[in-house]
């Protein structure tokens, strides 16, 4: 399950020890300065890139609906990994067992607010005991009566005497990015260096085939979304975002096609950058103040957002230090039944 990073990242290789199954590294550099990976269990990965410890992950929407952050976007639906999440029982309740009459049940399962959410919708009162693993063992030992939980093939429940009742969601593999990197820059760089792109083309009478094959590039979708993004390096207003894009784009095509120079987004970026502070004096806006959620107990009516003092030891780790992409990836992948 270490693949797939490869072709989102526009062919950028991690070194030799990320692909040594016997490896216990968890962090590996790549032919890139600028981007690692980091591989973590598979529902940490949304915590990673939701407190902007990573900028990019690989996760699989049970995950990012089991935590639902409010502060993470998947792009892209990757399509792998594909499976779905169900509720199961033994075989023997089934023939004197009716879903629709269920008023309170008893749910073993790993994805507790998942299925709360799901039998709340439907108006039953779920008791949810939490387990990390071997989820199908509850009913056999008199935990519960049922389990939600991944199902691939069923063959994992059919093993052990359950069977499927109740279909909650289906599952894949989705690209997810922090929601901080600001998307008025990301779509006003990708459309005018789409109308850059492509008005060459048809200026010089090229096939439609050619401007297409300069934008399949993984690494273009990455800068796009990450790079000229972040909310601490763009500017504060719209407007000011949107005319950054839009010289950053247009940078970027004098680079590539009048210069004839590889790595024109970088390089523009790069100058670009330096005239944020300016931009920021001509059209100034409300600076970013990054979303850090303390710790609240449970119970306590009067701990709020409003009245609680982020703790900056619980700042995102984007914020101090040397700027790098982390890529991140789930260990395991789906462990679907």
């Amino acid at each position: 399950m270490r693949y797939y990073l490869i072709g989102i990242t526009g062919g950028i290789e991690p070194e030799p020890g990320f692909f040594d199954p016997d490896s216990r590294a968890l962090r590996f550099a790549t032919s890139h300065p600028g981007f690692e990976i980091i591989l973590v269990r598979s529902f940490d990965v949304a915590t990673f890139v939701a407190f902007g410890a990573a900028q990019l992950g690989v996760a699989g929407s049970d995950v990012l609906m089991e935590f639902d952050y409010p502060d993470l976007y998947a792009p892209v639906d990757l399509r792998v990994g594909r499976c779905r999440i169900a509720v199961a029982e033994p075989a023997a309740m089934v023939a004197g067992d009716d879903p629709a009459r269920w008023s309170h049940v008893r749910i073993a399962t790993k994805y507790p607010e998942i299925a709360r959410r799901h039998f709340a919708a439907r108006g039953v009162q779920a008791e949810c005991i939490k387990l990390s693993g071997a989820v199908e063992l509850a009913p056999m030992l008199g935990l519960c009566r049922r389990i939600v939980d991944l199902v691939s093939t069923g063959a994992t429940l059919k093993a052990h005497d359950l069977v499927e009742v109740e279909h909650i969601a289906e599952v894949t593999s989705r690209l997810v990015v922090n929601r901080a990197a600001r998307s008025d820059v990301t779509l006003a760089f990708l459309a005018t260096y789409l109308l850059l792109v492509f008005g060459r083309s048809a200026w010089l009478g090229e096939p439609l085939a050619i401007p297409i094959h300069r934008l399949e590039s993984g690494a273009l979708l990455i800068f796009a979304f990450f790079m000229i993004s972040d909310p601490k390096t763009t500017p504060d207003s719209r407007a000011g975002r949107l005319l950054f894009g839009t010289l950053v784009a247009t940078g970027a095509a004098f680079i590539q096609f009048r210069l004839f120079r590889t790595n024109g987004p970088l390089w523009s970026l790069a100058f670009f950058a330096l005239l944020v502070p300016a931009i920021d004096l001509i059209l100034p806006g409300r600076r970013y103040v990054w979303n850090v959620r303390p710790f609240v107990s449970k119970g306590d009516p009067h701990a709020t957002l409003g009245n609680l003092d982020p703790d900056p030891a619980f700042r995102p780790a984007r914020a101090r230090g040397s700027r790098v992409l982390r890529v991140l990836r789930g260990q395991g992948g789906h462990e679907a039944l």
